[in-house]
């Protein structure tokens, strides 16, 4: 485009620019006043140009960038067109970030930040230490690279040394092209960690539901912060990621961050549209690093194409007859296993596991008792939730319970989604029209996932499932309100509790060799006592010193030193890394022994390890179980009298499967806990 004429459009713009561009900033082939036919082509062409950035070669990136940012300059447009002028510059610049760094990230001689195929040792996402530097080196400079502690681990004075470093060093003449770039990505993540924490505070300050208590009931919030259709609609596309293109992912993540930016939807929407937004970002330039096809859904239980080696080692065994004649003692149904005792029963999901960890079953076997496995630890699992049911504060009665029936508080003990089909009277729940503060914590739990399994259910009117997105939205709000005050009152019982000497117990550092080792449970199917358990206890074996977050996270044998509880009683949705409020409430039982534990000794450190199946590529499985253990975290800390120092976060992706099959298998699908003091030692005070 010639700038003559680039400037004898921008003069005829503010001579010509009319009122009707203040109603749609596209302008359409039939204009509404005779003005409209005044409007310069080229600003005409970009306003009309409706495709995504991710379309774009990065020329014409370029120059929509340059066009808006001319365009924008010029006095007298109207409101709504220097917005969208704004958001198409914004737009073209950050797909042209997004394309550099992808290419940075891709570059053969660079080193790997997103975490890499081979199985033994992937890197983390925020460790771009040097491969062997170069001896003739500053120490300094040695010693930055191979800091491997991720950013989000380092305080704010850390933080801001190790960027001052970085760009620093950076400035050095004569460092290799690798030094320099990896030196580049530091400040950038560096940077972006210091970004986040700045946000976050500023968040923090304008949402005083979580700090004010006597913030009115979300349910009376003003109807501008109700979310919009078509914001809802695109939340609940609830599609794996694997089932997008790449482009699809970019444009998905720029839509997301682009309506999370909107001051008017609530707090707990705005957080939910970033997540998506990270999340599609993180598993485009996972893809783009490995440049491996998009898994399948888990619902087809078949490996990517680019993992069929992986497929043929885990799955294409040959059967071992002892192995297969064990397996059949389960498959052939002599047991009833309703008449087994708790104890019995868990023994049994026990040695199912072991059997199938020893991969040593024809694949058709391996099937079968997986199903066996999972049927069977229901049964223990529902048996243990009703025996810890907890009540919520009392409902308010109200008029409405004699017409809509009450919600049975006992129809479905777990909050989990996928229980929503034992519900007894749905409907009786879906017509319940109470407003959240008149609902018991298990009631308002109850109406939530009802609420989600309903709003996608085209057997609904759209009306009334309308008003269920609304009113689901509000009761989050709601429950989450009652989270926050509910740890209030949890950290000052703690406080009394400590003080009056209740927390007298022995916390195992030292390895016991007269003692039975404690194995791995499962938190759905055991109780507090059994937690406290594992949590108390000693190391498998001898600790010979104290190590980091990331030689533990490097070396599978130290990993095995630790005794861990699986937490399944959360579930994630495929390619989800978030927690929702209905869910928090079923990690209360780790949560509190882990309160207790820190209100005695607030040095000590636990692991949270995030882990996934194998469907799916290695990069895009390791940033997911980096985000789980991450959301884990999170609400462990939002919820409950836990400080973030005391909890290490680690991703491993499909490294340790529980199952080892490249089919999906919702027992590779966890995040666990350790009390890790024993490996690394406590805190510094």
């Amino acid at each position: 485009m010639k700038t003559s004429r680039l400037t004898a459009s921008l003069v005829a713009l503010v001579l010509f620019a009319v009122p009707a561009m203040a109603e749609d900033p596209v302008v359409t082939d039939q204009p509404a006043t005779g003005q409209v036919q005044k409007i310069p082509d080229e600003l005409r062409a970009l306003l009309k140009d409706r495709r995504a950035a991710t379309e774009l070669s990065d020329d014409e990136l370029r120059q929509r960038l340059q066009l808006a940012k001319s365009f924008m300059e010029v006095a007298g447009l109207p409101g709504n067109v220097k917005k969208r002028l704004q958001n198409l510059a914004r737009q073209a610049q950050n797909e042209l970030a997004v394309r550099q760094q992808a290419t940075n990230q891709t570059e053969p001689a660079a080193p790997a930040l997103e975490p890499q195929v081979a199985a033994e040792q992937p890197a983390t996402q925020e460790q771009p230490a040097v491969a062997a530097p170069s001896a003739e080196l500053p120490p300094e400079l040695v010693a930055l690279l191979n800091d491997t502690r991720p950013a989000s681990e380092l305080s704010d004075a850390e933080l801001k040394q190790r960027f001052s470093q970085a760009r620093g060093f950076f400035k050095t003449e004569g460092l290799p092209k690798d030094v320099r770039q990896s030196l580049a990505r530091l400040a950038k993540q560096t940077r972006g960690e210091i970004e986040a924490r700045q946000q976050a505070q500023a968040n923090q300050t304008t949402t005083t539901a979580e700090t004010q208590p006597a913030v009115p009931a979300p349910e009376t919030a003003p109807a501008g912060t109700q979310v919009p259709d078509d914001v809802m609609a695109f939340i609940q596309d609830d599609r794996p990621l694997s089932e997008f293109s790449n482009q699809e992912l970019l444009a998905r993540a720029q839509k997301a961050h682009e309506l999370s930016l909107d001051t008017k939807l609530p707090e707990n929407t705005r957080a939910h549209l970033q997540r998506i937004a990270r999340t599609s970002r993180l598993e485009a330039l996972a893809r783009k690093q490995l440049v491996n096809q998009p898994a399948d859904d888990q619902q087809t239980q078949t490996p990517a194409a680019g993992d069929q080696q992986q497929a043929q080692v885990l799955d294409g065994n040959n059967a071992d007859p002892a192995a297969e004649a064990e397996a059949k003692t389960f498959l052939d149904g002599g047991v009833q296993v309703e008449k087994l005792s708790d104890r019995e029963l868990r023994t049994r999901l026990t040695s199912m596991r072991d059997l199938l960890a020893g991969n040593k079953l024809s694949q058709q076997t391996e099937r079968a008792l997986r199903m066996k496995l999972r049927a069977e630890r229901e049964i223990l699992r529902g048996r243990i939730a009703l025996k810890q049911v907890k009540p919520g504060p009392p409902a308010a009665a109200t008029d409405q319970d004699s017409n809509q029936g009450t919600i049975n508080n006992n129809a479905n003990v777990t909050t989990n989604v996928t229980n929503i089909t034992n519900i007894q009277n749905v409907k009786v729940v879906l017509a319940d029209r109470r407003p959240a503060s008149q609902l018991a914590d298990n009631e308002l739990r109850l109406r939530i996932n009802v609420y989600l399994g309903a709003v996608n259910d085209d057997r609904y009117d759209e009306q009334e499932r309308r008003y269920w997105r609304e009113a689901m939205v509000r009761d989050r709000q709601f429950l989450r309100y009652r989270l926050i005050e509910e740890r209030r009152r949890r950290a000052a019982d703690l406080s009394v509790g400590f003080h009056n000497g209740d927390f007298n117990f022995v916390l195992g550092l030292n390895f016991e060799p007269d003692r039975p080792p404690p194995r791995d449970i499962f938190a759905a199917e055991v109780d507090e006592a059994d937690i406290e358990d594992v949590l108390y206890a000693p190391p498998r074996r001898r600790i010979e010193r104290r190590y980091t977050v990331a030689e533990v996270e490097s070396q599978p044998e130290l990993r095995n030193a630790l005794a861990r509880i699986e937490i399944d009683t959360v579930h994630f949705g495929f390619g989800e890394s978030f927690v929702r409020e209905e869910e928090v409430a079923n990690l209360d039982k780790i949560a509190e022994v882990m309160e207790k534990i820190l209100t005695a000794h607030p040095r000590e450190v636990f692991f949270i390890e995030g882990h996934t199946d194998a469907v799916g590529s290695a990069a895009s499985n390791m940033v997911l179980s980096r985000l789980r253990a991450e959301a884990i975290k999170q609400a462990l800390t939002t919820f409950y009298v836990i400080a973030p120092e005391n909890l290490k976060t680690i991703g491993y992706g499909e490294r340790f499967l529980k199952i080892p099959t490249a089919e999906a298998e919702a027992e590779n699908r966890r995040v666990s806990i350790a009390r890790a003091t024993a490996l690394v030692g406590e805190l510094d005070n």
